[in-house]
C-alpha cells in the first residue's frame, strides 16, 4: 500500500551536494556561496524569517536584500553554522598543483622529477603531491 503525505517532501529526499562542494554552493550556486561565505563565514547563526527582526537586518546589511531571502527561505529558523569557504581555496590549489604536475609530465619530465619539482613550487612534501595527484 502507498501512503500518502501531507506535505511536498522533494526538499528533504533531495540528493546530498557532492563532497567538494559546500552546501551553500549546492543551494544557491558558487558566486552567492563566496558571497555568504565572505559575509558571515565562522559564524553560528539562527537564521531569522521575519524581515523586520534586527538580527535580519544585521545579515541583509551584508548580503543585500535578494540573497537574505534565498537564506531565509531556505534555511530560516535553522541554527546554522556558515564555514570561511576553507575547502574551496584548498580545493583550488590542488586543481592548481595536479595541473602543473599535468603540465610538467606534458613537457617531458619523468614522474619523480615532476613531483620533486611540484613539492618544491608548492613548498610541500613530495608525499603530499603524491596524495594530491593519486
Amino acid at each position: 500500500m502507498d501512503q500518502r503525505t501531507l506535505f511536498d517532501l522533494s526538499e528533504y529526499t533531495a540528493p546530498e551536494p557532492e563532497s567538494e562542494q559546500s552546501l551553500f554552493e549546492y543551494y544557491f550556486g558558487p558566486e552567492d556561496a563566496a558571497k555568504i561565505e565572505q559575509a558571515l563565514g565562522g559564524l553560528n547563526i539562527r537564521v531569522p524569517v521575519n524581515p523586520n527582526a534586527a538580527e535580519y537586518k544585521k545579515i541583509e546589511e551584508r548580503l543585500g536584500a535578494e540573497l537574505t531571502a534565498k537564506l531565509a527561505r531556505t534555511f530560516g529558523r535553522e541554527s546554522i553554522y556558515i564555514g570561511m569557504g576553507r575547502f574551496r581555496k584548498i580545493n583550488e590549489k590542488k586543481a592548481e598543483i595536479r595541473a602543473r604536475y599535468r603540465e610538467l609530465l606534458q613537457a617531458g619530465k619523468l614522474k619523480r622529477p615532476a613531483i620533486q619539482q611540484c613539492a618544491r613550487e608548492f613548498k610541500i612534501s613530495d608525499r603530499h603531491v603524491r596524495r594530491i595527484i593519486s
